[in-house]
């Protein structure tokens, strides 16, 4: 059985653009470049006196979480971090590029999960539609007309393991940052459950809607939608996005005029994850980028080229019954035979397009079914199979993700063991050339 995913994704984006011509919901694209929400909501101090000095005023935005019970790196990457986690919707503009779909300088709506203190963990759990960032409605509207299960719209109402926008933690500051490349037509927020697992083995996450090429990027006064014509430029765009993202978190590192991340990021350890043309976004930007120590990429290619010196740790996933990638198998396998070492490669045995998302957990009807969510047959003879379910496969990803970013990102020795261990045979062909 085939997937159907295309063309129901097809029809999604034409029912979406009749709602947007409906809604008439044409209004500039945003210039701020902080939060969504009301600035500075969430840097009101607690009026605790647990200050960072004796005579700090109780204001200064400086609260240092002492006598919290986080115990010292290196942490097992096989289990969920010690940090609380939190989530902040935030939209940046580029005033270096012009975007061709906004008709407007570049701007990305832009989704941040991060360490954060102790007192978030009374605060309430973020839920999925939070992230449709005030378009839930429309959206999940268009959803029910074209096929999606009451089940599957309940699922946007699903609690996430993050608070929204208290504030970043500072006891164990400063945090390695690791930025995030959706899929093409996917969304920031499709790898949610392992972005907060990230956050909570002391990573800051930054993962952004690419826009024009996200299925939709919900602006606060602007839905742009998925444009397929844009999707070439969009593998040269995608790179610039990363490159200017990390540019903005150094700037925002020195100086944030919040204070939000002022002295929280350490800008020397960075890494980079995607999936499908998001993977092919992670392996090409590191070439070009120095700044970027390792990456990480899921279901997608890179171009076979690769510069003199080339020496970034790269650790592949693919699933041997994905549909969508299949026929560029080849490629990725070719790709992984040129690098040097540090190389890794996961083959997930039951493993689809979408197993590498979190797809399967919220709207498999629209992208996933039978590409890695339910059941489909084998290429190699036809027999029926279930897909690997979403808990195991992430329970495999989220593990090696963490020792691999552990050992070539935060630079621990002893991660490398985790790397060395074939931890699920049953589930996974693991291949690996440490170099060591």
């Amino acid at each position: 059985m085939k997937p159907k995913i295309n063309l129901q994704v097809a029809g999604m984006i034409m029912a979406i653009l009749m709602m947007q011509i409906l809604f008439s919901c044409v209004g500039e694209t945003p210039k701020n470049h902080g939060e969504t929400g009301p600035p500075n909501s969430n840097l009101q101090d607690d009026d605790l006196s647990d200050d960072d000095g004796a005579n700090a005023p109780d204001d200064d935005f400086s609260d240092d979480d002492t006598g919290s019970n986080i115990p010292p790196e290196p942490f097992d990457p096989s289990q969920y971090g010690p940090y609380p986690v939190a989530n902040r919707t935030l939209i940046y503009v580029d005033e270096d590029r012009w975007d061709v779909t906004l008709r407007d300088w570049r701007a990305l709506l832009v989704e941040v999960w991060y360490p954060a203190e102790d007192k978030s963990k009374a605060l309430p759990r973020d839920i999925i539609r939070k992230f449709l960032n005030g378009w839930d409605e429309p959206i999940l509207s268009i959803f029910r007309l074209l096929g999606v299960t009451p089940e599957e719209i309940d699922n946007f109402d699903r609690a996430t393991r993050s608070a929204r926008n208290p504030r970043i933690r500072i006891d164990h500051a400063p945090y390695p940052m690791v930025l995030f490349s959706h899929g093409n037509a996917g969304l920031r927020f499709q790898d949610y459950t392992m972005c907060e697992y990230l956050a909570s083995q002391g990573y800051v996450v930054i993962a952004p809607d690419h826009t024009g090429n996200a299925v939709f990027v919900t602006f606060p006064d602007k839905l742009v939608i998925y444009n397929f014509l844009m999707m070439p430029y969009a593998f040269i765009d995608r790179q610039k996005d990363i490159m200017f993202l990390i540019d903005k978190f150094e700037e925002l590192n020195q100086n944030d005029p919040e204070g939000f991340f002022t002295g929280m990021l350490d800008t020397t350890k960075i890494g980079v994850i995607g999936h499908s043309y998001g993977a092919a976004t992670a392996q090409e930007v590191v070439k070009w980028d120095k700044r970027i120590s390792a990456a990480v990429g899921f279901a997608g290619p890179q171009v076979p080229i690769l510069p003199q010196g080339f020496d970034t740790p790269i650790m592949t996933m693919i699933g041997l019954e994905d549909h969508t990638m299949h026929d560029y198998e080849f490629l990725i396998r070719l790709n992984y035979e040129m690098r040097p070492p540090p190389k890794l490669m996961l083959e997930f045995i039951n493993g689809g397009h979408y197993t590498f998302t979190d797809a399967c957990i919220l709207v498999p009807t629209l992208f996933g079914e039978g590409d890695g969510c339910g059941s489909n047959t084998r290429f190699d003879n036809g027999e029926e199979f279930d897909y690997i379910s979403h808990d195991l496969a992430f329970e495999i990803i989220d593990t090696y993700v963490t020792a691999f970013l552990g050992a070539y990102v935060k630079n621990q020795d002893s991660m490398v063991d985790y790397l060395k261990v074939d931890m699920h045979p049953e589930e996974v062909i693991y291949d690996r050339d440490l170099g060591d």
